[in-house]
């Protein structure tokens, strides 16, 4: 069966001989080969072809070892060399030691809130969840007797944290 003729319909096919296609037609399998072999002889060219570019390319812009010497005498003697060195001393001299990296010391990130007084310390109530009902009636008495805004510490009403922690509003920070 060549590759113009049409496929047998399935019907023409006896099922107890049903053979898989690349059995009945054996060309097809050559031809996949074929294809196979094309794509790796075409991949084999476009590799050898990149290769010769690149080579190229690095080739036009590459100065041997020793040719550098007479190749940067040569350039500094032109006076377009000598005007881009001079260029580049003036720029690194405008900047001079100007530098945006910062130094970073062990001991210059260390921001200890150090406190100078007991009375300084902030005012943290932890407690009992079950007796809170208790210290709101408690804080309530005592607002009412002193006339203050709240029963915290310097006549501040409390923040509750949690339900087992409150402090003055005074104290707060957002």
């Amino acid at each position: 069966m060549s590759a113009m003729e049409a496929k047998p319909n399935s019907t023409d096919i006896d099922p107890a001989t049903r053979l898989a296609y690349h059995q009945r037609n054996p060309s097809y399998t050559i031809r996949v080969i074929c294809c196979v072999f094309f794509i790796f002889l075409t991949e084999i060219c476009l590799a050898h072809y990149v290769y010769r570019l690149i080579n190229s390319e690095i080739r036009s812009d590459y100065v041997a070892k020793q040719d550098f010497q007479q190749y940067f005498l040569n350039e500094i003697r032109n006076e377009n060399g000598r005007q881009e060195v001079s260029r580049i001393i003036r720029e690194y001299e405008k900047l001079g030691n100007i530098s945006n990296r910062k130094r970073r010391s062990a001991t210059g990130n260390l921001n200890y809130n150090l406190l100078s007084s007991p009375g300084d310390e902030p005012h943290v109530e932890f407690f009992n969840p079950e007796l809170r009902g208790a210290l709101e009636a408690k804080d309530e008495l005592i607002r009412q007797q002193t006339g203050n805004k709240g029963a915290a510490p310097g006549g501040d009403s409390w923040i509750w944290l949690s339900s087992y922690s409150r402090i003055p509003v005074s104290q707060k920070s957002y």
